[in-house]
């Protein structure tokens, strides 16, 4: 072992001794043979360590740059996505005060109407809640007493269609009865033939209202349309058209199912006839 040892340290010498001495000819500029083919054996005997070492530093770089631009990908996608949705929720807010300009325009245009009939007085109102209740229909106003809101005044749409009517008011709110409420009632004509009959909200089909209280002998068919017929509304209001008749279960009357006109449109904004 101690022979093996000592045999190392003398190759190691030798090296050593040769690395110096080619150190010093490549100073001196002196060239010999023996000096060249000795620093060309040595190059040769090294040169792969080296250029394996090369190529790990290589990777090593390569690897550690690549982690780096996988961040910056990361986070530049990350504010790409900032952008998109930032862009995507103005978009929206754009596309619905669009909508809201268009349906106050057609309020307005509605009230100018109204100012035709010297018996009507309103009042436009904006939507701001609704019943959590599966069991009624109700919405709430952003109008109430302070702007002459009342309980029992009817609710319309724009378009002129019944909505309801005010159940009860606060100072600056008010709770809308909905037509399709089953607590909801108002006395409704045919349009064509003017019989008459009571339109009532319904608890298990919330979708069509029930016209009863129609004389056996009403002329009441599919496709009519029925308007308001009451003490407790102007007369005449749109509320729906009929989809089918029958007799009640004592056959002494009729029977009609409403599909009502306020279906038909999202209730956002509402017109409270204040007087009539």
């Amino acid at each position: 072992m101690e022979g093996l040892n000592n045999f190392y340290l003398v190759i190691s010498l030798i090296i050593v001794l040769l690395l110096v001495g080619m150190g010093i000819f490549e100073i001196t500029d002196v060239e010999l043979p023996v000096v060249n083919f000795l620093q060309n054996g040595i190059y040769n005997l090294i040169n792969p360590f080296i250029a394996s070492i090369s190529s790990m530093i290589r990777t090593i770089n390569s690897y550690t740059t690549g982690i780096f631009k996988a961040n910056e990908i990361v986070e530049e996608k990350r504010q790409l996505q900032e952008q998109v949705f930032e862009l995507e929720d103005k978009i929206r807010k754009l596309e619905e005060s669009k909508r809201q300009n268009e349906r106050l325009k057609n309020i307005d245009e509605f009230l100018d109407v109204f100012k035709d009939f010297a018996e009507y007085e309103v009042q436009g109102a904006s939507v701001i809640g609704y019943n959590p209740s599966s069991w009624n229909n109700r919405v709430i106003l952003n109008k109430g007493t302070n702007d002459g809101i009342k309980k029992g005044m009817p609710v319309i749409s724009y378009n002129g269609i019944l909505v309801g009517q005010i159940k009860n008011a606060a100072a600056t709110s008010s709770q809308v009865l909905m037509i399709n409420d089953p607590d909801f009632a108002v006395g409704g004509i045919v349009q064509n033939s003017r019989t008459v009959g009571l339109v009532k909200g319904q608890i298990d089909n919330q979708e069509l209202n029930i016209m009863e209280k129609i004389p056996e002998n009403g002329e009441i068919n599919p496709e009519d349309r029925i308007l308001t017929y009451s003490n407790n509304f102007p007369k005449y209001l749109p509320i729906g058209e009929v989809i089918e008749v029958n007799t009640d279960d004592y056959g002494i009357s009729q029977v009609a199912e409403i599909e009502l006109y306020v279906n038909q449109y999202t209730i956002e904004e509402v017109v409270v006839i204040t007087d009539y």
